[in-house]
Formats: C-alpha cells, sequence, structure tokens
C-alpha cells in the first residue's frame, strides 16, 4: 500500500488547520502540520483541534503550558 501523506505549515491558525483536514479526507490518512494551532480549550487544558475519526501524535508528552508544539501528525483512526 502506497501512503501519500499530505504536509502543510499552517502557521498557527486554526482556520487553516481546520480546512487542512477536512480537505485530507478519507484520500490522505496522515497529515503532518507544522506550525500547528495550539490553544486553551474550554476545559483549561492546552491542545491543538481535535477532529472525530483522527488521532493527534504530539512530539513529546507531555507538552507544558508555556510550550507551542512545531509539529504534528494526524493520523485517521481506520488507518491504524
Amino acid at each position: 500500500m502506497l501512503i501519500t501523506p499530505v504536509y502543510c505549515n499552517v502557521g498557527r491558525s486554526r482556520q487553516s488547520q481546520d480546512a487542512l483536514i477536512a480537505l485530507a479526507g478519507d484520500s490522505h490518512p496522515v497529515v503532518i502540520v507544522t506550525e500547528p494551532w495550539w490553544g486553551r480549550l474550554p476545559n483549561g487544558s492546552f491542545s491543538s483541534s481535535l477532529y472525530p475519526g483522527w488521532t493527534t501524535y504530539l512530539p513529546t508528552v507531555p507538552v507544558a503550558p508555556s510550550t507551542h508544539p512545531r509539529i504534528l501528525a494526524f493520523i485517521r483512526d481506520n488507518f491504524l
């Protein structure tokens, strides 16, 4: 199976990141994002946007509140 990941620098823009994940759909099960959106969620924790059907992989866990990850990977749940 040939895997064609999508790679994009979204410049910390939540809207750009949301659009990238939506456009990747089922045709690209792996999305690599540099300069991802990272912010405070309603529960007070810091994270990237969460997308149903996708798992987010961080370069390190946990991420300190004062740290902004420079890269994230999103992988479709039905891919692995």
